[in-house]
Parts: structure tokens; sequence; C-alpha cells
């Protein structure tokens, strides 16, 4: 429950997402939290079309005690429009929270993210909410289980609990320490963007990297199985391999930033080692047939492992299906492990 109210800041990039807007800004506007401010924010990316819809958005959508704002940021990319956008929030805000345009927040979001803040000391700065994929599409649903399994990530703030809460609950009681949460689903303190901002120089990455930042600080992130958010992030196979793909080299590049990296990122380095372990065994097959034996027995323990952790899914889900994700984790770990490789040879400039 939420102690007292506080005014927050709601900030959505948009570029092309004309599809999901409307259904957006919908659901901000359902929102149980008493006050705060809808900020969208816009760049040269932005297409005619988006731009017509946010203008009628504006204009049929807003209404006393909610403004909606539309704010032009010079430069282009989402990490530029969050920070463009930070700067036009309004000063008496005390809490900054983010969304991306294409997902859709539950009518609590606002409400459960506040409360969660208001029951941390002042050395969290961040707090967030579970996402959610859509259950009509099987790759949707998969990846929502990969994402809970050992080997998937399941140490990441992205998901969490599926449980059901009492109101009586505080909180803190159902919410977890994680290393960064996704700024589709996030709430910060104010004084985090006084602090550092997005790195504008990462299309990809740029809110776990300035999480880093603020780690090292000596900051702390919780997140909550409440606060859920529906976002649609992997609509396809060929996406969920091109994320994966473009996610390690973020990473890679990232390494550049904090050579620690990998201590947030457990998984990256499972990856990029299975990965270049796979490479230097095949050369030197060629040399000695020893080699050959030692990689064949590494990919069998590999694949028991993430077989192994598809059972337990589908034990978990008692169902069947849970063994689905053996071949997404197979993809996420040599698609995440090649773009670490990327990422290391190619820095951001």
């Amino acid at each position: 429950m939420v102690k007292h109210v506080s005014i927050v800041s709601v900030i959505v990039p948009v570029s092309r997402n004309e599809t999901f807007i409307r259904d957006c800004i919908r659901s901000l506007q359902k929102q149980t939290y008493p006050d705060f401010e809808i900020i969208l924010s816009v760049d040269n990316n932005t297409t005619a079309q988006v731009r017509k819809i946010l203008e009628v958005i504006q204009k049929n959508m807003s209404r006393p005690g909610l403004a909606i704002k539309i704010v032009e940021s010079k430069k282009t990319g989402s990490a530029a429009n969050r920070n463009f956008a930070v700067l036009k929030a309004n000063p008496k805000s005390e809490y900054l929270a983010f969304t991306d345009s294409d997902c859709i927040v539950d009518k609590n979001w606002l409400s459960d993210l506040v409360a969660l803040m208001q029951d941390c000391g002042d050395d969290v700065i961040c707090v967030g909410g579970t996402t959610i994929s859509p259950k009509n599409k099987l790759i949707s649903v998969l990846v929502d289980e990969m994402s809970r399994s050992y080997l998937g990530g399941r140490y990441t703030a992205q998901h969490g609990s599926n449980g059901k809460h009492k109101a009586t609950e505080r909180p803190l009681e159902f919410a977890r320490e994680v290393t960064s949460t996704p700024t589709c689903n996030s709430m910060y303190r104010l004084k985090a963007w006084k602090l550092e901002k997005q790195n504008e120089k990462l299309i990809i990455g740029q809110d776990g990297e300035m999480n880093i930042r603020l780690r090292k600080r000596g900051f702390r992130f919780l997140a909550t199985s409440k606060a859920r958010v529906l976002h649609d992030w992997i609509p396809s196979w060929k996406s969920f391999m091109r994320k994966m793909y473009v996610y390690g080299i973020a990473t890679g590049r990232i390494f550049w930033m904090h050579k620690d990296v990998f201590k947030y990122r457990p998984y990256a380095l499972f990856s990029l080692m299975a990965v270049l372990g796979g490479i230097v065994l095949i050369g030197l097959g060629f040399i000695n047939i020893v080699a050959w034996k030692l990689l064949f027995l590494l990919v069998m323990l590999y694949l028991a492992l993430i077989f192994i952790d598809g059972i337990l899914t589908a034990l978990r889900l008692r169902s069947l299906l849970g063994l689905g994700i053996v071949p997404l984790l197979f993809l996420q770990h040599v698609l995440y492990g090649f773009g670490v490789i990327v990422g290391l040879l190619r820095p951001a400039k």
C-alpha cells in the first residue's frame, strides 16, 4: 500500500510503434495511482504517422489531473529520448517511471512500484516489476519460461513469481534483489538521473550500463512480482535469434566501459566461454584428435545441463511444454556468445 502520494513522471520513448502506442497510453490512463504525468519523447526517427497519433492522443486522452506532454529530442535513440524527457519532467516529481511504447501496463503498475520504493531504504535507487509476454504465441510462452530457468536468466528482473498476494502483505515481502532492471518496467528515484544518465552511444543495453554505474556507487535494485507489464518483445523465432545476438553485442561493448560487466551478467560469460571453447577445440582438433574427444564430452555435458533445465521447467509447469526451452537455451547461448565476441571486437565509438 502506498504510504503517501508522491508525484511521478512516466516517460515513454516513441519511435515507430504506431500499432501499440494507443493501447500503451490507455493502460497508463487507467492507473489507480492518483498523481502522475505522461511524457512522450520523440526524435528524428519518429514517423509522421506516429506523430499524428500522438497529437490525437494528447488532444483526446488528456484529462484534469493527468497531463500528457510530447517532447522532442534533437538527438536520436531511446537513451537520448529518455535523458531529454527527464529534463522536461515536473520539477516536483520524486520518482521517474519508464516503460516502452509497445508495452501495456497493469492498472496498479505505478501504485505497486511506488509502494515498493516507499518500503525500501534510500540505498535502493530503482525498483522494477514483472514483464510478461502474450500467451497467444508459442515463442512468447517459451521465452517467458526460458527466462525463468536456471540457465536462461532466472536472476534477472524481467520475470518474477506468478504467486498471488494478500492485500495485507508488505511490498518488500515479495521483492527480490536483482543486478539490474529494464527500462520497459522500472522506477528510479529522481536523484539517479541527477547522478548518472543513459549512455547515448549505446543503441542496446543502455539501461543495464547505467545501472552498473549506479551499483558502483553503492545503490541497490529490487524487483517485485507485482507491477506487471505486458510486452510483446519476442514476436517470432527470427526476432528471438536477432535479439539474442544484438544483446550479446551490447554486452561485449559494455565490457570496454566496465571490465567487471560479467560479474553482473554471469549468463553472458557462460555463453562467451561456451562459444570460445568450442572454437578453440575445433581448431585444435585439426592438430590433435584428443581435442575432438574433449569437445564431444563437453558438448554432451552441456546438452545434458540444458535438458535437465528443460525437465525442471516441465515439472514446474506440470507440462511437457517446458521441454521446449531446450532448443531456445541452445540458440540463446550460441547467438549471445557470438554477439559478445563481435561486441568485443567492435567497441562503441
